[in-house]
């Protein structure tokens, strides 16, 4: 599959296959250069041939150059176009896949296959397979000279080759077997990073420098344990190799000497040859390191096509409306996260065109899942969603998030400017006077228009340059501007202090009017106007109405009402 990928290339393929195969050609013809400058000019004593060797030497040395640079140059060419497109095909998968996926998966490890994995490929295409060309033109063409020259030395010596064979072919699999747990260490390791540099703070106010030190020390241990595993083999596989090829060679030395007593060897000849046969130790070495680089490359390569061969998010739909307007009604929904128990059993309700919903409960009721079926990141188990009369699985995914914005409690910004990050999805950027009108609404024009730069101020990696409850001001602005018709907020206000929340509230009031909104909040105070309450507990819809129907039954909602607003419950007494 590597090589299909590579295949559109093969022009630059054949440039650098024939330069590898020059520069290898051109070193074992510097040696082979050794036989006539012993024979006719040392031995001999031909001026013309003496002359002429330092010639000879200067142009294939340059020539060598030459071959080295087109070579070195086209194959890193090649290897890094490969691994690029790879990894943006394997980023753009990974836009593409299930949310259960990223349930399965850490990011680190994700992280760690599209850059360190990746990486390897391009090692593969570029280094090693320079090196296995380059190495086999000289093999051949001096195999070539040494069968030509003396037949008989040149079987002496490859009568060692079975048994190196034998030493590629074990190192092969323990390298693939290394290569393999030094990436899974790899990823292990980049993923505990991230978690480590993106939670500091809670390290630091826990007191936990030390332990998170002693967990990172261990992964890293772990990485180079697998990584000299994979260097011992290396190490091993070379020397055992040469020691191989030596004995070839000394048996060939001690043959030689019977072929120049009787004639069938000149020293030229035999000088040329074992210099041959030495100089082809190094190619030998240098094949066995490929060999490791090769298995690491294919291994890593294994792990994207994984990725590649995940299936995509599900979109079976085939109706594709403009636009809807924000009735919904679920009907004996039931959802299981894989084989654990239910987040949500058996729930039903309706909700008409332009209605307010709070969805309230304790942790773990289901909410935060309610809203995400919805969006169509999950499936039901059983039971339907539909939008306005079509079943959520007979619309497009496009025409579902197309209608739909979300505020969720954890803000997402990108490293970009506010223009940018406000207007984040949006095929056409609107003017400014828009964006600042927006912003004005989400009350965060009053701390933007302070920045330098303002619209173009820069917010850092995941908006630090801004504090929490500006971060989720400017993403309310961004779902402002979207003007779906149907709006989820998840804790939208959870980050504003008092005052921001009462602006940022009469402007969703105002964004809220003829627009279908679930609001999962925790304060009952902010949902208390809402056309219907949904009270969900241990995944059931337990109760359904509005604020005061639902107090005036006695049931969970008013509990947790009372509960947080710190007045008694009805039926006990106080001092």
């Amino acid at each position: 599959r590597l090589i299909q990928r590579a295949k559109r290339f093969w022009p630059a393929f054949v440039v650098a296959g024939l330069a590898n195969a020059l520069f290898g050609l051109l070193d074992a013809g510097f040696v082979m250069l050794l036989e006539p400058l012993v024979s006719k000019g040392l031995v001999g004593r031909d001026p013309e041939t003496l002359a002429r060797a330092p010639v000879f030497v200067i142009v294939i040395v340059a020539l060598r150059g030459v071959a080295a640079f087109v070579s070195g140059y086209t194959m890193a060419w090649i290897g890094q176009k490969v691994v690029a497109e790879f990894r943006c095909q394997v980023f753009s998968k990974l836009l593409r896949l299930p949310a259960e996926f990223f349930d399965r998966e850490s990011s680190g490890n994700l992280l760690a296959k599209i850059t360190y994995n990746a990486d390897k490929i391009a090692r593969t295409s570029s280094s090693a397979l320079t090196i296995l060309l380059r190495e086999s033109a000289f093999l051949i063409s001096g195999l070539i000279y040494m069968l030509y020259t003396n037949w008989r030395l040149t079987l002496f010596f490859f009568i060692s080759f079975p048994a190196i064979a034998a030493v590629v072919r074990v190192a092969t699999r323990r390298f693939k077997k290394a290569s393999h747990n030094m990436q899974d260490a790899m990823g292990t390791m980049t993923a505990l990073g991230s978690e480590s540099l993106q939670g500091y703070q809670t390290i630091r106010i826990f007191g936990a420098e030390a332990q998170a030190e002693e967990n990172f020390k261990k992964t890293v241990e772990r990485f180079r344990r697998k990584f000299m595993s994979m260097i011992a083999t290396q190490n091993l596989s070379t020397p055992l190799i040469q020691l191989l090829a030596a004995t070839g060679l000394a048996l060939v030395l001690y043959v030689s000497l019977s072929e120049l007593q009787s004639g069938r060897l000149t020293e030229g000849e035999f000088i040329a040859m074992v210099s041959l046969m030495m100089a082809s130790l190094r190619p030998l070495k240098q094949l066995s390191s490929v060999n490791s680089q090769l298995s690491e490359g294919l291994v890593a390569a294994q792990s994207l096509f994984d990725i590649l061969d995940e299936p995509e998010e599900r979109d079976s739909g085939t109706v594709d409306l403009p636009t809807l307007s924000g009735e919904v009604v679920m009907e004996n929904v039931t959802y299981c996260y894989g084989e654990n128990s239910p987040a949500l059993i058996d729930v039903s309700f309706s909700v008409k065109p332009g209605q307010l919903v709070a969805i309230v409960g304790p942790s773990g009721a289901g909410k935060s899942t309610l809203l995400n079926l919805l969006m169509r990141f999950y499936h039901p188990t059983k039971g339907r969603i539909l939008l306005d009369g079509h079943d959520l699985e007979s619309l497009t995914l496009s025409c579902i998030r197309r209608n739909m914005s979300l505020v969720s409690q954890t803000v997402t910004l990108f490293n970009d400017t506010i223009r940018n990050n406000v207007c984040f999805g949006l095929k056409e950027v609107p003017s400014d006077e828009k964006i600042i009108e927006v912003l004005k609404q989400a009350h965060a024009w009053h701390f933007v228009k302070e920045l330098p730069g303002q619209l173009d101020a820069m917010v850092g990696e995941g908006g630090s340059n801004l504090s929490g409850g500006q971060r989720q001001r400017l993403a309310i602005a961004r779902a402002l501007l979207h003007n779906t018709p149907i709006l989820l907020l998840d804790e939208a206000t959870s980050a504003l202090d008092t005052e921001s929340e009462r602006h940022i509230q009469a402007a969703l009031d105002a964004l809220m009017t003829d627009r279908t909104t679930f609001v999962v909040a925790h304060r009952l105070s902010t949902i208390q106007h809402a056309d219907m309450i949904l009270v969900l507990e241990g995944g059931r819809l337990v109760e359904q109405g509005t604020h005061q129907s639902l107090l005036a039954k006695g049931g969970v909602y008013s509990r947790l009402y009372r509960l947080q607003f710190g007045e008694p419950q009805l039926g006990t007494t106080t001092s």
